[in-house]
């Protein structure tokens, strides 16, 4: 039985959806609510049979053509404002979780969400890298999980050529831990050394979280493996003994992301340290636990000054790094802390080094130092909030 025609939309070609492919228009419901956008790509059969059945608008009508008009615009709005999206990523792996079955308008919600959130990342990137560093966020899962996917995407996209890899790449590392849902707190957040029987029951998670996944219909093998072989090494000294090329790409650029999260975070057993010393360790441990590439590429989307970092200027100055140059690595954008005498900056003024001018000559960065030494951890959700870097 097919279902009624919405007023202004016409039925979908069913030879134009298919599994793991962009969709060439976007998707609605019999009611006329957008299913998926264009370019978005389902990611399984389950979602497919559901897409067959919509319809997309006439754009030979005037109405087709403003409902076009009007997600288009929907659109680009939301790749203004990070700090919104990183709110419906939240709340997408917040349903995720919380649900027990297949479910249509979670896995639209899924694949939406990372459509919008890779394209945001490839405008906006020094914005996520600079909300990835921000300490309020660090104990919620689905904060953790989207700086995992955030740096992951930074690796990735120089690793997959085409979007299809990096859609599935970014759904694995949203929900690669999903499976901690099922360990009991008291293990999870223990901050004594772990028993044997407790290391057993964390190591169950990754399969926890495949099983969330199958249950929900997403069977797509690149998304599943990912995430099941997230705490495989090369070398083989894994969670499942996989080792070498057994290892998907997708499992070890997920590895080198969360190791490099983890250490410049602050965790209850372990101080952070400075996104460049975390980069040195991660360049030390390549092709031991992940080939050399992963960790390469994030060193270059990263940069030489890694956004977030403290550093002290030829002018006195003390300022966190909040764009790099990629013309010119030395020469990274910096938002002033504290000024010469050493006192705290409440105006938001930026010391571009990479400009010189009368009063202030050619800025150099002297050195970074440790965060701790500022006495104060800044704002950064507001920066990135009210800053013009996002426009």
């Amino acid at each position: 039985m097919s279902l009624p025609t919405p007023k202004g939309f016409i039925p979908v070609n069913p030879g134009d959806i298919k599994a793991n492919e962009p969709l060439p228009y976007p998707i609605f419901d019999e009611d006329g609510r957008l299913l998926l956008e264009k370019d978005s790509i389902p990611i399984s059969e389950f979602q497919v049979a559901k897409l067959k059945q919509g319809f997309t608008a006439n754009i030979q009508t005037d109405f087709g053509k403003h409902v076009i008009e009007g997600i288009k615009k929907k659109t680009e709005e939301s790749a203004m404002d990070p700090l919104s999206m990183l709110e419906d990523v939240k709340n997408t792996i917040n349903r995720v979780l919380n649900s027990k079955s297949k479910d249509i308008d979670i896995l639209q919600d899924i694949t939406i969400a990372t459509s919008r959130l890779i394209n945001n990342l490839s405008r906006f990137s020094h914005s996520w890298l600079l909300l990835a560093r921000c300490e309020e966020f660090s104990n919620y899962y689905e904060y953790l999980a989207l700086k995992i996917a955030v740096y992951s995407m930074l690796i990735g996209k120089n690793i997959f050529p085409q979007r299809e890899g990096l859609v599935k790449l970014t759904i694995a590392a949203l929900l690669h831990d999903i499976g901690h849902s099922i360990i009991p707190p008291s293990i999870l957040h223990k901050t004594s050394a772990l028993t044997n029987e407790e290391w057993d029951i964390i190591k169950k998670h990754p399969s926890h979280s495949t099983k969330i996944l199958l249950d929900l219909g997403i069977r797509d093998e690149k998304i599943v493996n990912g995430i099941l072989y997230h705490h495989e090494k090369l070398t083989g000294n894994g969670y499942f003994g996989k080792k070498g090329d057994e290892v998907p790409i997708e499992s070890q650029i997920i590895t080198v992301a969360t190791a490099y999260n983890a250490m410049i975070s602050d965790r209850p057993h372990k101080t952070a340290i400075e996104p460049r010393d975390a980069l040195k360790y991660l360049w030390e441990d390549a092709d031991k636990a992940y080939k050399k590439i992963c960790a390469e590429y994030l060193i270059k989307e990263v940069g030489v000054y890694p956004v977030g970092s403290i550093v002290r200027l030829s002018t006195e100055e003390i300022g966190m790094v909040v764009k790099a140059n990629k013309i010119n690595p030395m020469k990274p954008l910096v938002w002033l802390l504290l000024d010469k005498k050493g006192q705290k900056l409440f105006s938001k003024t930026m010391r571009d080094t990479s400009r010189s001018d009368t009063f202030t000559g050619e800025i150099k960065v002297v050195s970074i130092i440790p965060s701790s030494s500022l006495g104060f951890s800044p704002n950064i959700s507001n920066f990135v909030l009210t800053s013009k870097m996002l426009f």
